[in-house]
């Protein structure tokens, strides 16, 4: 076993249920032009055979660990995290795919010991991504000269959380930075934002040397009110535990709440609409009443078409 600074990255897969996902996501990791790596696979307890999947691939490069009880995505990478031996963290999900040179790219931008290094991400559906494929960068009209000079500010505005970093483990322990359990969405971005707001230094590249699978059943094709609700629990959060640093950056302050704002007015917004289409008249009213913007968002002429008629 590699210790610590043998290994320069640690490529961690929290995994639930992603059978005929697994193996090729872990193939893209193991097939990377670097070769100071390791790929490590924790298991929360899947019910389809991940597991066994993962155990008929031998590297020795490859580790799995298995969660005692289902524990959701936080647990499952603060576990990959704490037993990875290499100096930086790559996220990658477990439906996900790597370009074979993402990490001899990332390397490259290694020599000054960024905390935080964000490629950009293409994404596919269907069996593999597609040369000059739609990234983030260019669904936000982001120019990858521009990248170069990003901040947290404009990860919050050009809304970055989408993307999966490769983290230096070490300003992690020293912060004592760790994902937020408890949370069905956001943990990402409020993980991000707890490393931009403790200093880190953070490098924008523009290659795009991830590949997002966009499926259904995915999270952000099954939005629920849980969803709705953990994104805008998430940014209250970073609002919250960073008061006192925001104080400071009134630009970035402002777009947290900016997002807070819009966030709740979503969730609500799916309330209403939840609640009308369940016929539950009470409970739409009182969503009304409690936040108006979500019944003017809804409009009064729908809102009166998916009411029940309540003539005289």
């Amino acid at each position: 076993m590699a210790s610590m600074g043998d290994t320069t990255f640690s490529v961690i897969i929290p995994a639930f249920n992603v059978a005929p996902y697994i193996r090729e996501c872990i193939e893209s990791a193991l097939k990377q032009t670097h070769n100071s790596f390791e790929v490590i696979v924790v298991d929360d307890c899947s019910t389809d055979g991940t597991a066994d999947i993962v155990r008929a691939i031998h590297d020795s490069r490859l580790r799995l660990i298995v969660n005692e009880a289902n524990s959701g995505v936080s647990y499952t990478r603060n576990s990959a995290i704490d037993a990875a031996m290499g100096e930086y963290i790559v996220l990658l999900d477990s439906d996900d795919l790597m370009a074979a040179n993402r990490l001899e790219i990332i390397a490259g931008h290694l020599q000054d010991a960024p905390t935080m290094v964000f490629d950009d991400l293409q994404y596919f559906s269907g069996d593999a991504p597609e040369e000059g494929g739609e990234t983030a960068y260019s669904r936000r009209e982001i120019s990858v000269t521009d990248v170069r000079g990003y901040g947290f500010e404009e990860f919050l505005s050009k809304d970055l959380g989408i993307l999966q970093a490769t983290i230096r483990k070490s300003f992690l322990a020293e912060q004592g930075i760790r994902y937020e359990q408890g949370f069905s969405a956001g943990e990402d971005f409020a993980f991000y934002a707890d490393i931009f707001l403790a200093g880190g230094t953070v490098r924008f590249i523009g290659e795009a040397l991830y590949f997002y699978r966009q499926r259904e059943g995915s999270l952000i094709r099954t939005a629920s009110e849980r969803t709705y609700t953990s994104l805008a629990s998430t940014t209250k959060l970073v609002l919250d535990r960073h008061s006192d640093a925001l104080k400071s950056l009134p630009t970035a302050k402002a777009l947290l709440v900016a997002r807070h704002h819009h966030q709740t007015g979503v969730l609500n917004y799916h309330r209403l609409t939840t609640r009308i289409k369940q016929r539950n008249l009470i409970g739409a009213i009182s969503i009304v009443i409690k936040e108006p913007r979500a019944a003017a968002a809804l409009g009064k002429k729908a809102l009166g078409k998916l009411l029940p008629a309540t003539g005289k």
